[in-house]
């Protein structure tokens, strides 16, 4: 799990992103879905003081209960199927 993280931090930091407070990142052993995790953590957030001003993601449960005052689903030819 450590490489995980330690990919993560990379690729985050290659982008431009180097200061951060908390990272999350869903517990390989954690039973809740994707979905589930996003929306307990925003929740957790939320719950923190803090205000969710923009969410961002390229999958429909990245916009479901998103929490957040503007949600943009933005478009990714991996998930997208094919009508024929």
């Amino acid at each position: 799990l450590p490489a995980v993280i330690d990919a993560t931090v990379k690729s985050l930091k290659k982008a431009g992103f180097s200061a951060w407070e908390k990272l999350y990142l869903k517990p390989v052993q954690s039973k809740d879905s994707v979905a589930q995790f996003k929306y307990k953590t925003r929740r957790e957030i939320i719950d923190e003081g803090y205000s969710i001003v923009l969410n961002i993601g390229d999958q429909n449960s990245d916009m479901v209960n998103g929490l957040a005052e503007v949600s943009v689903l933005l478009p990714n030819p991996f998930y997208s199927q094919s009508s024929s």
